[in-house]
């Protein structure tokens, strides 16, 4: 969204921006109310894990532009989220920021009701993330003729299980962990939008990262260090 944002800067003809989260909604929050509270939220994991997030960094970039750079302010305002787990900001930045922004949320049935809807009407399979922001696209829809873009977020087939107990709720797809199967599954839905080629080969290709890291900042720290000496003394000698 950030992205788009200095696109319409740059002259790209958007008549505005909608932004789409699923359950964990604190954006489509913020952007109604202008504040940013963390106090009795609670992080939802859901079938969209890409947007899974509670604080954004882009928020404090975007910010940042619509106060022309008070470094000051922002600094406040997140030190506060830190400290306080929630702020606010003053009526004539949310009034700025709903000029730039618009945005809603998506609940989990809503998602995999959408996914089912778009197959079954236009024979089209989207990912748990791109039916988000259908959903959120339709709430906006007018009859003024102008269209909605949306961003596609990512290939449905790296969403397999998600997207085929949207689609059929076969059971045996359903409870089968074999990529293979899997994809192949997804392939007799017999989509407009065929299955990516790379996808079809995973089960033929051998695995190249097994390192299990433990949870702690320093473990991966340390992981990152070890691939990277191991990637230079390949690729530099």
């Amino acid at each position: 969204m950030l992205g788009a944002v200095f696109a319409r800067q740059l002259g790209l003809p958007v008549r505005r921006l909608i932004t789409a989260s699923n359950e964990n909604n604190v954006i489509a929050d913020f952007i109604r109310t202008g504040s940013y509270d963390l106090r009795n939220r609670s992080f939802q994991k859901t079938i969209s894990p890409s947007i899974d997030i509670l604080i954004s960094s882009n928020l404090e970039r975007f910010l940042y532009l619509l106060t022309n750079g008070n470094n000051l302010m922002i600094q406040q305002l997140f030190d506060k989220l830190a400290s306080d787990r929630y702020f606010n900001v003053d009526s004539n930045l949310l009034k700025q920021i709903q000029l730039e922004i618009q945005g809603d949320w998506t609940t989990e049935n809503e998602c995999i009701e959408t996914m089912k809807k778009i197959y079954y009407e236009t024979q089209q399979l989207i990912d748990p993330h791109t039916a988000v922001a259908v959903h959120v696209a339709e709430k906006f829809s007018t009859n003024d003729n102008v269209p909605i873009l949306i961003s596609s977020t990512a290939h449905y087939g790296k969403f397999p299980q998600t997207v085929l107990k949207a689609i059929d709720n076969n059971e045996q797809s359903l409870s089968s962990d074999d990529i293979s199967t899997l994809l192949k599954d997804l392939e007799a839905l017999k989509s407009n939008t065929p299955m990516h080629h790379e996808l079809m080969q995973l089960p033929n290709k051998s695995a190249v990262h097994t390192n299990t890291v433990e949870a702690k900042k320093s473990a991966i720290v340390k992981e990152i260090k070890t691939f990277l000496e191991k990637f230079s003394k390949q690729h530099m000698s």
